[in-house]
């Protein structure tokens, strides 16, 4: 048995949609001489639902059949480009403004300085910014330059470090220099 491809409706390869399947001239020309003369030839039908034709060459002394058939037309299975997901890691605003925190607590998770950290605010290496003192959130935004920052209102007011505290002595009692 030998396997053969026609060009089809004066294309080549098929092209699936088109009604029906039609061998040139001079290709079956071509297979009538190759089977030995022109008699004998059939062409059948369409087999089934697929576009395929049979062609046959019977003669006495041993026939040869041709099969015409056409391409596969659905892509063979393959591994997937998908699939990969990573974790959420849970970024924002932990603590709003007016929420009461406790030293340590989280505020704000970002990537980067989205939030910058204001009075009583730390910040981490991850720029996570956490409260270092108890008391009140509050969020700032400068009308100028537009960055944002958060601060804390301790509950107890704002004290001052010991460096920073002069020993009562003010402004208007320093001699200039």
């Amino acid at each position: 048995m030998v396997v053969a491809a026609a060009r089809m409706n004066g294309e080549y390869p098929y092209r699936v949609g088109q009604p029906e399947c039609q061998v040139d001239e001079i290709v079956l020309s071509t297979l009538r001489s190759a089977a030995g003369g022109p008699g004998g030839t059939e062409i059948h039908p369409p087999i089934g639902p697929s576009p395929c034709w049979l062609l046959d060459f019977a003669e006495s002394s041993g026939g040869m059949s041709l099969v015409f058939k056409r391409w596969a037309t659905k892509k063979t299975a393959g591994s997937t480009k998908n699939g990969r997901d990573s974790n959420p890691k849970y970024l924002g605003v932990k603590k709003f403004g007016g929420e009461k925190v406790e030293p340590g607590n989280i505020i704000v998770r970002q990537r980067g300085t989205r939030f910058h950290p204001g009075n009583y605010v730390g910040m981490g290496k991850d720029h996570t910014l956490f409260c270092l003192k108890e008391g009140h959130v509050r969020f700032e935004c400068n009308k100028l330059t537009g960055r944002k920052w958060v601060h804390v209102d301790p509950v107890a007011g704002h004290v001052l470090h010991p460096i920073y505290v002069i020993d009562s002595t003010t402004a208007a009692e320093m001699e200039p220099l």
